[in-house]
């Protein structure tokens, strides 16, 4: 990854001169991103998920018999 920053007193033009160095590998391709939506349009498919777990409890009454 490539980053230019430049603070204080600067020269523009060396700064323009030094990214166009840099970042020669930029597409020149003046597509939008609205050309690229009307290209190929996206698709949402809208789903929800629920997990329910219920808990049963099962409480057994035992009688002691005596004999």
């Amino acid at each position: 990854m490539q980053v230019v920053s430049a603070a204080g007193a600067v020269e523009h033009e060396q700064i323009v001169e030094q990214v166009k160095r840099l970042f020669t590998n930029l597409s020149t391709d003046p597509i939008t991103a609205a050309d690229l939506v009307e290209r190929e349009p996206a698709v949402f498919t809208g789903s929800e998920v629920r997990k329910v777990q219920l808990k049963i409890v099962c409480y057994y009454r035992l009688k002691s018999m005596v004999l």
